[in-house]
């Protein structure tokens, strides 16, 4: 009896190690006897010089097929860039290998075409290396080579890839020096660049107008960044190395160390308290729209901002410096606030007004009204800005600067006083079109005698033959000697003579009159005829003349 109940537990034994030895088994790979494929690998994509794909934990290595050449890794990414060439495109397949017992190989994945690029090189004069001098065609993801015809390539030309629309992500490959002038300038699809820590030099505009630039990175080796090489870009994460002894990052502002000064700036920046100056193009963005400069800023250097569509701007007591132009390409401001406790500026009709000796700084668009006070209007004080169409100068106002109303296009008439004792070249000025028709901007201007003035450009003013009287401080046209040319005697056309219509733009107008002809002595009757012209003709150095009296009507 012990001895059948020993074979039985016996063979009980036997048939739960049967049973434990089958779970094992099924646990540890197939079934069956024939090993299965291993999935194909799929979702294959290319980052810069990077390749990856989905991961499967089944695998034991992946063979990665560049162009027919296998290469093995354990890891779901491979970098490509040693196989990008000028000009060709590649061809990258994956597969996932297994163990060879219970799972075998998969298939090959679908093929990741990497598309050629084709670039002009250029080799460098006194040294044997090139440049990349023009991008003839590249798309997606590119990755700049670092050798060609043997020797290294080191910079990147200048505009190289200027408007090269269909790059997404450029990988800038280690022995890269220099990133010349608007080298990526309005690529408006580049998400990602990659710089080396070899890059020493980025010169201005080199990424201007890359609006899916977000993010990037500056390497520690980056001892000049020239103006606005980010502007109107989209930039949000600005980041520096922090061993780059030249430059440092916050808030997305980057920060030249040597003076503490902000060279770029947009939006999606907060601008930090602790440093002392707003660099020349640092903050250049169309979509700016009102802008707080933080209390501890001392300096706004010139063309610190070209905001186009910039509306307010507060000014803080710590400012004390404010350069010409600082302002000058921001066209839709309409308001200036100063801080009240500023030693050396104040705000006045929105204007910025220099206290110590009440220059006009920086005007608005809008009705101008310059108040009474003032004594000089700053050179771009009022550039391209929209105004009224008449515009009165004050009486104190002694000297107005260059370009101080140029390309205000809607300004017709201006009236300078006559203690104005100098005009700055083009303080005014207008357009014609190519048949010689007036465009736009200022029709008339009268120099006051005594004032020095730099030249007008296109702008017509008051000439030598032109008598000039004073209403109330304002010049205006009192008499005009015209040459009619020929010989006495001979009659003329009156409408060639004198054409009213062309006449009336280019006079310096009398304000609050209309002009109503011309008249052969002041206060006369007005010219009708050629016969009335020929009487009061006169010769002088050669040539027939007269002088007519502009007969101006008081307007209701």
């Amino acid at each position: 009896m012990t001895t059948w109940i020993k074979r039985i537990f016996t063979l009980i034994v036997i048939t739960l190690l049967a049973v434990l030895c089958m779970a094992v088994v099924v646990a540890c790979g197939p079934s069956d006897s024939s090993p299965q494929k291993l999935p194909t690998p799929d979702g294959l994509a290319r980052s810069g010089g990077i390749v990856t794909w989905n991961d499967d934990p089944l695998h034991v290595d992946f063979v990665v097929s560049v162009d027919g050449t296998e290469y093995k890794t354990t890891e779901n990414f491979f970098d490509v860039k040693f196989a990008v060439r000028e000009g060709k495109a590649i061809e990258i397949k994956v597969k996932a290998l297994g163990d060879g017992k219970y799972y075998v190989d998969s298939e090959w994945s679908k093929a990741l075409t990497v598309a050629p690029m084709s670039l002009t090189m250029e080799l460098m004069t006194n040294k044997n290396e090139y440049q990349i001098k023009k991008c003839n065609k590249a798309s997606g993801d590119i990755v700049l080579p670092q050798t060609y015809g043997g020797l290294f390539v080191t910079q990147i030309g200048v505009g190289a890839f200027s408007g090269c629309n269909d790059v997404t992500s450029v990988t800038i490959p280690d022995g890269f020096t220099y990133i010349s002038t608007a080298a990526f300038k309005g690529c408006a699809n580049l998400e990602r660049v990659v710089i080396p820590d070899t890059v020493e030099k980025i010169n201005a505009g080199a990424f201007e107008g890359c609006e899916k630039l977000k993010a990037i990175h500056i390497p520690k080796h980056v001892s000049f960044i020239n103006d606005n090489i980010f502007s109107q870009s989209g930039m949000e994460n600005l980041t520096v190395d922090a061993d780059n002894q030249y430059y440092r990052a916050e808030g997305n502002c980057l920060i030249r160390r040597s003076d503490n000064a902000i060279t770029f700036a947009n939006e999606n920046s907060t601008i930090p308290s602790d440093v002392d100056t707003i660099a020349q193009w640092a903050i250049y963005s169309d979509k700016l729209e009102t802008m707080t400069i933080p209390d501890g800023v001392k300096k706004l250097a010139q063309y610190s901002f070209s905001c186009a569509n910039l509306k307010r701007v507060q000014i803080p007591e710590s400012v004390i410096e404010i350069e010409k132009n600082a302002f000058c390409y921001c066209d839709n401001i309409i308001e200036f606030v100063v801080s009240e406790y500023n030693p050396i500026y104040k705000s006045d009709c929105g204007y910025i007004i220099r206290k110590s000796d009440n220059v006009l700084m920086f005007g608005v668009g809008g009705n101008i009204v310059i108040p009474d006070y003032v004594m000089g209007i700053a050179d771009r004080a009022f550039y391209y800005k929209n105004t009224q169409s008449t515009l009165f100068i004050p009486k104190n106002v002694t000297w107005i600067g260059a370009n101080a109303f140029d390309y205000c296009k809607k300004l017709e008439y201006v009236y300078l006083p006559n203690t104005l004792t100098e005009l700055g070249r083009c303080a005014v000025a207008r357009e014609y079109d190519d048949k010689g028709e007036y465009l736009w901007g200022t029709r008339s201007i009268t120099i006051p005698e005594g004032c020095v003035s730099e030249g007008m450009g296109t702008t017509t003013y008051s000439s030598p033959n032109c008598e000039i009287a004073y209403d109330d401080g304002y010049a205006y046209a009192y008499s005009i000697c015209y040459t009619i040319g020929g010989l006495l005697g001979v009659k003329y056309n009156l409408q060639v003579v004198i054409n009213w219509e062309e006449y009336a733009d280019n006079l310096p107008y009398r304000y609050g009159y209309t002009l109503g002809g011309f008249s052969a002595t002041p206060d006369g009757e007005p010219i009708t005829t050629a016969e009335e012209i020929e009487q009061i003709a006169f010769w002088e150095n050669t040539a027939v003349k007269v002088r007519v009296y502009p007969i101006w009507i008081a307007n209701k």
